[in-house]
C-alpha cells in the first residue's frame, strides 16, 4: 500500500536558501524536501519552466498563450507534461487544486500524463477552470525513481501566479522563466560544462550574474564567455537580463 501525502501546515518564514519541511508528507517522507517562495506573476506570452527530477533539465512547463499568434486562434494556459510527468486530477479532468490543510491519499487512478490545460477558450466558449485561488498543484516524474513537485499556484484565465515551489532538489526547481523573449533567444552551454560556460545569441546580453544554490552571487559578467573552472561542482543559476529589459532564468551543472 502506498503512502498517503498530505500538505500541512506551510506556515514558516521561507526564502530563496531552501529550508527542511518536516510537517506533511510527501511519499511517506519529507526530511529531505526544501520550499522556495516565488510570490511571481506571469501574463499572456510567458512561459515558466520546472525541473521535477532534479537532472538540470525542463520536465514541466506552463505556457500562456494569448491567442494572436497566427493559426492559434483562442486563448490558452497550458500545461505541457515531458517525458514520465503526470498531474493529480482526482479523476475529475482538470488539475485538482488541494488546499492547504488537505489530505488526500493518491493512487494512480488520480495521475494522468494527458492533461495538457489549465484554461482556455475556444469554438464552444471557455473550457478549464478560469479561476484557481491559492491553492497547490501537485506533479510527479516517474522513473527508477519518482520524484514528487507542488506548486502554489493562482490564476485568472491567462495570468497566473506562481507563489510557491516544494521539492525534493536542492535548487530551485524553477529553471526558466521566458517572458516576450526573441525568438532567437539567448542560452549557455554546455552544460555540464568543465572550464568554460559560453552565453550563445549574447548580443541580446546587458548583463550576467551566476548564484549559488544557496543563492550566494558567484560574480557579475559582461562577456559571453565565463570562466568558471573554479567553481565548486554543483549547480549554478544564471541570471540573463536582456536588451529589451526581459529577464531569462537557467540552470547549468559545473563538473
Amino acid at each position: 500500500m502506498k503512502p498517503f501525502i498530505t500538505t500541512l501546515a506551510f506556515l514558516a518564514s521561507l526564502i530563496f536558501v531552501p529550508k527542511l519541511l518536516g510537517q506533511y508528507y510527501i511519499a511517506g517522507d519529507t526530511t529531505l524536501y526544501h520550499a522556495w517562495n516565488i510570490t511571481q506573476t506571469y501574463t499572456p506570452n510567458d512561459t515558466v519552466d520546472f525541473d521535477i527530477d532534479c537532472d538540470g533539465m525542463a520536465d514541466l512547463s506552463f505556457v500562456s498563450i494569448d491567442g494572436n499568434a497566427p493559426g492559434f486562434p483562442w486563448d490558452r494556459l497550458s500545461l505541457v507534461l515531458g517525458e514520465g510527468v503526470e498531474v493529480c486530477n482526482s479523476g475529475t479532468g482538470f488539475v485538482t487544486g488541494f488546499e492547504q490543510g488537505d489530505t488526500i491519499h493518491f493512487d494512480n487512478a488520480n495521475w494522468t500524463p494527458f492533461l495538457d490545460f489549465i484554461y482556455g477558450t475556444g469554438a464552444l466558449g471557455a473550457y478549464g477552470q478560469a479561476s484557481i485561488t491559492n491553492k497547490f498543484l501537485a506533479f510527479r516524474k516517474t522513473g527508477d525513481e519518482t520524484f514528487y513537485l507542488f506548486i502554489r499556484f493562482s490564476n485568472q484565465g491567462l495570468v497566473f501566479t506562481i507563489h510557491q515551489v516544494i521539492s525534493y532538489c536542492e535548487v530551485n526547481p524553477l529553471i526558466n522563466v521566458l517572458t516576450d523573449v526573441p525568438e532567437e533567444s539567448p542560452y549557455v552551454c554546455p552544460n555540464p560544462v568543465y572550464d568554460v560556460l559560453v552565453v550563445k545569441n549574447g548580443a541580446l546580453v546587458e548583463s550576467i550574474s551566476i548564484h549559488d544554490v544557496s543563492g550566494r552571487l558567484m560574480g557579475t559578467y559582461i562577456t559571453g564567455e565565463i570562466e568558471v573552472e573554479n567553481y565548486t561542482p554543483g549547480f549554478y543559476v544564471v541570471k540573463l537580463v536582456l536588451s529589451n529589459g526581459k529577464t531569462t532564468v537557467q540552470k547549468f551543472f559545473k563538473r
